[in-house]
Order: C-alpha cells, then structure tokens, then sequence
C-alpha cells in the first residue's frame, strides 16, 4: 500500500487558468495522471475538489480511480456534508488527518496550520503537508510560513500528477516544488508503505447523519 497526495484540482474552475496558468485542460491531464496509481493504493487529497457540477466530476473521478481508496481533507470549497462526499465514492472524509510515517509526525490540511508548535498525539509535529497557495503567491500572507514546518503541495508544480508521500517528504521544499517539478513527478517505487498511527479531526469511515450544507 502507498500513499499519493493530490490537492486543489478544481474541476471544471475555468479561473485558474488565469489565476495560476493552469493549460485549459488540466481537469482532463489531473483525472488521466490518475492511472499511475495502483489498485489498493490510497490517494489523499488535501482539498478544493471542483467548483460546480459536483455530480458530474465525482462520477469521472471515481471511473479515474477505480480500485483506489480515497481520502479526503475538506477544502474551503468542499462545502457539502461529510456524508454527502462518501455517498459519491470517498472511504474518508475530514477537516485534518494526523500520521505518523517515514519518521515523521505529520498534519494534514488544506490551509497552512497556523501553529508550527501543534502538538499531536505522536508528539511535537514535525511538518505540516498542506495546499491552497497554489503557485501564485496571492496567498501567501494568510499564515505565516515557517519553512522547516509548512510543506505546500502544489499542483501546478507537479505537473498536474500525484506524488508519493515518501518522495514528497524527501523533496519537500517550496522553492523546489515550485521551480523544479521534475522532482515531483510520480515514479514507479517498490517502496511499501504501512500507516502506523492515523488520527484525524471530523473523520468518516462510513456516512454520518445527513448534515446541512450549502449547495
């Protein structure tokens, strides 16, 4: 079992093209990079699924990662329900995930955690893998970064392609992720992956009551 991370795919957003630079078809290059990931594998993604047409853009995207558990840290355009999301094809659904792999204590978010002093069950966090920024900057200012802690995953750095947890850990500079996306780019690994401790904040294995949301 391997872990992948994606992050702020925003099907269907015609924006980013003019806000980040993104090809005008990058949701049909994000959902084909898709195939690089085995069956059984897990893919986390770390928020801003799409904007509009949720029906439709989960229906692809669950034909694209068929086989594949899904995993998703809510994003500040991931309004629906938690239930919502797990009745369209997410085994997990919540606003963090805690992990403790690759000798690390890691924080899962879709913003930058504002506290590089969190302290989680496993101990004092080691970094915190987060998206929202984007390639842009226009962000930047929302949290204080501090480099060591706040590892951002961008998409638009990525070439548009998952990456391996244990290959973004090893990689992981901003400046790198940015200006050299050949670094992140998933490769075929041997590399067997076991989660030793998962904790998690609003967490989903299975659907909760219906909850009220905004469409």
């Amino acid at each position: 079992m391997r872990i992948w991370l994606t992050t702020d795919t925003h099907f269907g957003h015609s924006k980013m093209v003019e806000y980040c630079g993104r090809p005008e078809n990058f949701s049909d290059r994000i959902l084909e990079n898709f195939k690089v990931i085995k069956e059984h594998d897990i893919l986390l993604h770390l928020g801003d699924f799409c904007i509009g047409n949720e029906l439709m853009w989960h229906l692809q995207f669950k034909a694209a990662t068929r086989g594949i558990r899904r995993w998703l840290v809510r994003g500040n355009h991931d309004r629906k329900s938690n239930s919502w999301y797990l009745e369209r094809g997410w085994d997990w659904v919540g606003e963090s995930m805690e992990l403790k792999m690759f000798n690390h204590n890691i924080l899962f978010t879709h913003r930058p955690n504002p506290d590089p002093l969190y302290i989680t069950k496993h101990g004092l966090l080691n970094i915190n893998i987060h998206g929202h920024l984007h390639n842009s900057g226009h962000r930047d200012d929302e949290v204080p970064l501090v480099p060591f802690y706040h590892k951002l995953l961008a998409l638009e750095g990525t070439n548009y392609q998952p990456v391996l947890l244990e290959k973004f850990i090893a990689n992981s500079r901003k400046a790198q992720l940015i200006k050299e996306p050949n670094k992140f780019m998933s490769e075929e690994t041997t590399t067997e992956t076991t989660t030793e401790e998962t904790t998690s904040t609003e967490t989903s294995t299975e659907a909760p009551k219906e909850e009220t949301s905004a469409e």
